[in-house]
This record gives C-alpha cells, structure tokens and sequence, in this order.
C-alpha cells in the first residue's frame, strides 16, 4: 500500500503596538543625552534641574529649539508620536509532507515493511517599522548640519 500526506499553509499577521517611549537621558556607562537651555546661562542651571556638571554640557551652551531655561536631561517616558505606530508584519509558509509504503505480503506473509520519506519546509519572513533613534538625535541637535544657517551655535552632548 502506498499513502501520502501533503499540507501547505501561509499565515500573515499584522501587528500594531504604540510609538516608541523615550528612555533615561542619563544612564550610567552611556553617553548622556543633554539639550541645553534656549538661552545661554553661563553656567548657573535653575534649582533642581540637571546641571551643567551633571550632563557635560560647556556653561555657555544653548539650543534655540529648548524653549525652557533649563537643561533637559535625566529621563522620560513619552512616546514619540510623531515618529508613528510602531509595525511589524510577519508571513509564513509552511510545507510538509509524507511518502511511505506499507505492506505485509513479504517471505509467504510472515514479514511485513513499512518506509516512510518525509520532508518539512518553512520559509519565515519577519518585518518591521520602528522610529530611528539617529532621526531624532538629529532633531534634538540643534548643532546638526540640518539646520545650517549659519546664525546659531549650539551643543549636544557628548556624541
């Protein structure tokens, strides 16, 4: 007796999660992350808030893109909205098979066999859409040669 099994299946998922969050700015072993005031302070950060010497940032340091007399530094959880969903697609095909024979009537009927070939495939493919943590340092470096206009000067941690 010869017998054979075949299966295929294809599955697409489409999966949504919500913007990335921002993380800690200052993180122990890592590179701060600091933006400076919108104004130059000369040093002299306003009562609890990051210092200067806390973050690296030079005293005479500004980003006119910090509308806050402060150094924004530390941490957030805010998401980054503008950045988008965050997208993963993912598709799979499966493929399986068996081939086998089977039969009892070997040496006058007192053996029997039995073989089988089987064979498996799966093909996964995993895709996603996320927000590019070099995009946004670019935004928040208001020192960045995307906003070159020759009138500002400024400063962003130490990248």
């Amino acid at each position: 007796m010869l017998s054979a099994t075949f299966f295929y299946q294809n599955v697409s998922s489409h999966d949504e999660l919500a913007p990335s969050a921002t993380g800690n700015f200052q993180t122990p072993g890592a590179t701060t992350i600091a933006i400076p005031p919108g104004t130059v302070l000369n040093g002299v950060a306003p009562p609890n808030t990051p210092t200067f010497e806390d973050t690296g940032v030079p005293a005479d340091a500004f980003n006119p893109f910090n509308p806050f007399n402060q150094i924004i530094s530390g941490g957030s959880r805010a998401r980054l909205l503008e950045f988008g969903n965050r997208l993963f697609d993912n598709e799979s095909d499966n493929f399986f098979s068996t081939i086998g024979l089977r039969g009892d009537k070997l040496f006058d009927g007192t053996w029997g066999y039995e073989g089988a070939f089987r064979y498996s495939n799966i093909k996964a493919t995993s895709t996603g859409t996320l927000g590019s943590s070099s995009r946004l340092s670019k935004i928040l470096n208001q020192n960045d040669p995307i906003f070159a206009t020759g009138r500002c000067s400024g400063w962003w941690g130490s990248v």
